[in-house]
């Protein structure tokens, strides 16, 4: 009962500042709810920004990525064409040097000339990637010219390179190293020889 007679005493001035102030803290505690919301929202949209500008950037690169990509494609596939023309062009090259070689042989033996024709037979089946053949045709040129340092060092190239025959190879090896004692690439076929000698023990 006393407790109901103070609150009927309060001053109406009182309640109203009680009020006041209340409203005031309510709309205060709401503004800086609000604030903090709006932070938050700003600062999840400058990091949603962020992400969509990394993305944008990375899709970007991707799509640099792939057109150097379409790019080396294509040029690989104009490498590979280039490539096969001029295999088909040296294999034709090989095929009429072999007829030459036939009429050298059936007109008259011609020992330089039968040399000279089957080092660039050699010549061009190595680069139209028939080893063997080639391999065959600078045997023949060494058995017409036994001076031949240039067939003796393709022969070494080719044994050691795609036959995977060090012993062979050494042993043309040497033979150009005879014909040829002095100078940079004899240096390079010494070198090339301990290798061989190395891997054939």
């Amino acid at each position: 009962m006393g407790g109901g007679k103070q609150m009927k005493k309060m001053n109406p001035i009182t309640l109203f500042l009680l009020v006041s102030w209340f409203s005031v803290a309510f709309f205060a505690f709401l503004y800086i709810s609000t604030r903090i919301q709006n932070l938050k929202l700003k600062s999840t949209l400058a990091a949603e920004a962020e992400k969509v500008k990394v993305l944008s950037e990375e899709n970007n690169k991707c799509q640099a990525l792939r057109e150097e990509a379409a790019k080396f494609q294509n040029s690989a596939l104009n490498y590979l064409e280039w490539q096969f023309v001029l295999k088909e062009q040296v294999s034709q090259a090989s095929n009429r040097l072999r007829q030459r070689i036939n009429q050298v042989r059936e007109v008259k033996k011609d020992r330089q000339m039968l040399n000279l024709l089957y080092y660039n037979l050699g010549l061009n089946d190595t680069m139209a990637v028939n080893f063997d053949g080639a391999i065959k045709a600078f045997e023949e040129a060494v058995d017409l010219d036994p001076k031949d340092a240039d067939s003796f060092y393709n022969l070494g190239l080719l044994y050691s390179a795609f036959r995977q025959s060090p012993s062979k190879a050494v042993r043309y090896y040497e033979q150009y190293l005879k014909l040829v004692p002095k100078g940079a690439k004899p240096d390079e076929v010494r070198e090339r020889i301990e290798i061989l000698k190395g891997r054939s023990r």
